[in-house]
């Protein structure tokens, strides 16, 4: 062996990890790949789960009205001014118990025929707007006759369902 070849092998020897400036560049996309996994389940993930679960809450509620609707002889209870939803005496057995989701969402529905019934839901848990506007949509598409609208400073979802009849 050659005095080259035994220096060549020498050096192939010490060359057995990574270098600072590798291992460096290495972290760095680590920490993007890791960053972009984080920030996709903050603005899209959280969001839609968030939005489903308040969805889901929303629809059993809307049971709930339908059932006492049916129960009264199709007319909705009626509740002149805004209240909570579960201290309308007349509405509170359909819809559940004291549970969180819904213990500071409101209902109206003035007396009459050809009245609105108005559904407030309040949501201080929300990801952002954007999940106040996904259960906006999901409303908008679900319930006939109703106008939905979202006000981000309070952080409320109203729905109104027009032509019904409370008593």
């Amino acid at each position: 062996m050659n005095k080259e070849s035994a220096v060549y092998f020498r050096l192939l020897k010490c060359e057995k990890g990574y270098s600072l400036i590798e291992f460096a560049i290495t972290m760095g996309l680590v920490a993007l790949v890791v960053g972009g996994v984080f920030a996709a389940y903050k603005f899209r993930v959280a969001p839609v789960a968030w939005t489903s679960s308040k969805f889901d809450t929303f629809n059993s509620v809307m049971a709930g009205l339908q059932t006492a609707q049916n129960s009264r002889g199709m007319a909705y209870p009626a509740q002149a001014t805004a209240a909570g939803i579960l201290t309308v005496t007349t509405l509170a057995p359909y819809v559940g118990s004291a549970s969180t989701d819904i213990s500071n969402w409101t209902y109206q529905c003035p007396s009459g025929s050809g009245s609105t019934l108005t559904l407030v839901i309040v949501a201080p848990d929300a990801p952002n707007t954007d999940a106040l506007n996904m259960l906006k949509d999901k409303i908008s598409y679900s319930v006939p006759n109703s106008t939905v609208s979202v006000n981000t400073t309070n952080m409320t979802v109203t729905t109104a369902i027009a032509s019904l009849t409370c008593s």
